[in-house]
Order: structure tokens, then C-alpha cells, then sequence
């Protein structure tokens, strides 16, 4: 809408919320820690550099199950478009995967950005978005508006029809400081000798 329209034109161009925010692997079922490479580690998700030599490996092989990755922000901000690069050289399409944001780390209420799980072992719901390629260019989730959350979580199944694990190389999560968009009420607080005086403006002073 407008008001939304003018409030983006005014923040200015998204920067990286989760850039060098170190993510955590969890296994859906019960929350527990899932097993990640060590040369691989779950920093590689979030560290800025997009190359197939550089991606977070997680899961177990021969074992099929749901697991997600998840990004705190540290405090709750605005978000616009997550953006998603998985290991891409050989072309492989992984099974059905869930891009959702929280404002809660129970993820109680959480906005579903993207659902290919048609089999809905992630328990967001039987997803309608297609399973898709990778490629060097990545995938790009615009939300419908922006949103406010401090969790994301992208939930993996493995690779379509052959491995168990998952490769994330890199997970941007793109929008606004909260605290950008707050401005202050009310008449202006200077501070005077270590203390905050309101200035009063009144009428013919």
C-alpha cells in the first residue's frame, strides 16, 4: 500500500540482516542438534561468500529426515526478500523445502515465504511451490510486504532422488533495522548538563 510504499522509499536500499549471524542445525522432530560437517560448519551459511567450495553440510547420510537451519537476528527487524543459494555445480534439485520467518523462536505463528514440501513432512501444510533447480544465481523469496521477524528457519529434506544431507552455501536475509524506522514523538529532548530538558514552543515566545 502507499503508506508501506513510502516508508521503504524512505529506509532506503535492504542491507543483509543475518550476515556473519551464526546459525544453529536442528532436527525438526524433537529440537535436537543435527549432525553438521566440521569442515563444513554451520558459519559457512552466513559468512558473505557465495561459492560452491563454501556451504554449511548438514545432515546424516542414508538417514532421510526434516531439519532445519535457523538464523536469529539477535532482536526482531523488518524483513523484505530472503535470498537462497544451495550447492549448485551439478545442477541437482533438492526435495521439498520450507523458507519461514518467526518473531518467536517456537515459531507459533510463523509467515510461510516458501513451501515445495508437497509431502508435508515439515509440518507447515502439503506445499504448492514447485521444487526447483539450483543454479549460480540462487533463488530469491520476495515477501508480500514487509515483515517483522527475528527467526528464520529453512527447513531441508536432502537432494531429490539421491543424497541425504543438505548444502547450503548461503542464506541473505535482506531488510531494515527495526530502530531505523523509529523516530522520535513528541517535542525534541536536548541535553543539558548531563540532563534531558523538553523545549517548550509556544505560540508568540
Amino acid at each position: 500500500d502507499w503508506a508501506e510504499a513510502k516508508l521503504v522509499a524512505e529506509l532506503g536500499e535492504p542491507v543483509n540482516l543475518a550476515l556473519n549471524k551464526i546459525p544453529t542445525v536442528k532436527k525438526s522432530a524433537d529440537g535436537s542438534n543435527a549432525q553438521v560437517n566440521s569442515q563444513r560448519p554451520e558459519s559457512m551459511a552466513t559468512d558473505g561468500i557465495i561459492d560452491t567450495n563454501n556451504y554449511c553440510d548438514f545432515g546424516t547420510d542414508n538417514q532421510r529426515e526434516s531439519l532445519y537451519l535457523q538464523v536469529d537476528l539477535e532482536s526482531v527487524e523488518l524483513i523484505s526478500q530472503i535470498n537462497l543459494w544451495r550447492y549448485w555445480a551439478d545442477g541437482r534439485t533438492y526435495k521439498g523445502t520450507v523458507v519461514a520467518v518467526s518473531e518467536n523462536e517456537d515459531f507459533s505463528n510463523p509467515t510461510v515465504v516458501f513451501n515445495s514440501d508437497s509431502e508435508n513432512v515439515h509440518g507447515f501444510g502439503a506445499g504448492k511451490d514447485e521444487l526447483y533447480e539450483e543454479s549460480e544465481a540462487g533463488r530469491q523469496f520476495e515477501l508480500d510486504r514487509l515483515t517483522k521477524g527475528r527467526y528464520v528457519r529453512v527447513y531441508t529434506y536432502g537432494v531429490n532422488n539421491t543424497a541425504t544431507t543438505n548444502h547450503i552455501v548461503e542464506l541473505q536475509v535482506m531488510g531494515h533495522h527495526v530502530e531505523d524506522t523509529q523516530k522520535p514523538e513528541g517535542p525534541t529532548l536536548n541535553p543539558v548538563d548531563g540532563k534531558n530538558i523538553r523545549i517548550q514552543v509556544e505560540k508568540g515566545k
